[in-house]
């Protein structure tokens, strides 16, 4: 095999480097030959200079290394697993599916293009959640709507529902209603608003957001505040999305079910006794349960799809490399499932995070009318 030009071989020499130390074939104090045999490993070139540098610089990581190994953590209580140990698996025994009735109780009427949300007597703003983000979009460039009212109504739906769902780790009102207020301002100022302007949109927990806590569901990152936008985050809110919160999701965004998150388990909007897949789960459950129009979440292997599933809505996962993972995870999109628009929303969200894809590869599976109208009765 050619070995590489170390041009930038960190990333290599330290793979190969774990793997020996983890063996202990690396004494604390590392010669130039240690360096060439890890070298080798790595399939890297070095110069003479670079073998000089890399013994010194492995020598002090070494070092601290033994040092960091020999401190007592016994009396340290656990980040990352805060919950009591116990038996997580559930029984292998099969469940009947709901019954059609209690899943089609809350189905709109005839005609209809899009189904009912339970609001609170007397408060209209809920029903802007009815729209799609097409919809919200054109109503409030033209002056129709506002973008502060419906991003009030996200605020108001997400409070009223979310102690029963856990769908949100963190809802930035402040943040959120001055940026709504903000698009207000520049419409009426005659300015061009962006093709998602006042359309709220949530992010899930492993996208970082300047001055928003990103902890990816975890302990270990409860308190890390990024200093930085996600390049997702910059053009989503170029394009004028209202960025509401970051939805809960698997630690570390490793899971199929949203139920090992250190803040607790996320439940599906149809059945809270059902889990809304993972890891992407909060994302999936707050559009589901008309939180929010729109939600970003990240797949590796399934972890946007499978949710977007469990919970009956549009999840797109865009080509490897379509769309920046910058300060971020694999990105990808999940849209509400109204039945005559849930293509246009999936076509809608891809361009949103710059994942331009023809239309043929865009649209989804032609949806049916068997399918489930309405959540969270």
């Amino acid at each position: 095999m050619q070995r590489q030009k170390a041009n930038s071989p960190q990333t290599a020499f330290a793979f190969a480097l774990c793997i020996l130390h983890y063996d202990r074939q690396v004494p604390t104090s590392p010669t130039i030959a240690d360096v060439e045999r890890i070298a080798a490993l790595a399939q890297l070139e070095l110069t003479d200079e670079e073998k000089r540098l890399f013994t010194t610089q492995l020598a002090d990581i070494l070092a601290y290394a033994e040092q960091v190994q020999a401190i007592d953590t016994s009396g340290v209580p656990a980040t990352a697993h805060v919950n009591a140990a116990q038996r997580t698996e559930r029984e292998d025994v099969p469940r009947p599916c709901l019954p059609v009735e209690d899943v089609l109780a809350n189905a709109p009427d005839a005609g209809r293009r899009c189904r009912p949300v339970p609001r609170a007597p007397g408060d209209r703003r809920m029903s802007l959640l009815d729209a799609t983000a097409n919809s919200i979009r054109n109503d409030i460039a033209a002056g129709r709507l506002s973008a502060a009212d419906v991003c009030r109504a996200a605020l108001d739906r997400i409070s009223s529902v979310n102690a029963s769902l856990n769908a949100f780790n963190l809802v930035d009102a402040d943040r959120a209603l001055g940026h709504a207020q903000d698009i207000d301002r520049r419409r009426a100022a005659g300015e061009t608003l962006g093709p998602l302007a006042g359309v709220p949109i949530a992010l899930k927990d492993n996208l970082d957001v300047r001055g928003m806590p990103t902890t990816a569901s975890s302990k270990i990152l409860e308190h890390f505040v990024p200093p930085y936008d996600a390049t997702v985050v910059r053009r989503l809110e170029g394009a004028g999305a209202v960025i509401i919160g970051k939805t809960n999701c698997d630690e570390f965004a490793m899971g199929s079910s949203t139920e090992n998150s250190a803040f607790g388990p996320v439940r599906n909007p149809w059945a809270l006794d059902r889990i809304p897949g993972g890891s992407s789960g909060g994302s999936a459950a707050a559009v589901a349960a008309r939180c929010v129009p729109l939600a970003l979440g990240s797949d590796t292997g399934g972890s946007i799809r499978q949710p977007a599933s469990c919970c009956g809505v549009v999840g797109l996962k865009p080509s490897y490399g379509r769309v920046s993972r910058l300060r971020s995870a694999r990105v990808c999109v999940v849209a509400g499932s109204d039945r005559a628009v849930r293509a246009q929303r999936c076509r809608r969200g891809a361009r949103l995070v710059g994942a331009r894809r023809r239309r043929s590869a865009a649209m989804p599976p032609r949806p049916t009318n068997r399918s489930p109208t309405s959540p969270l009765r």
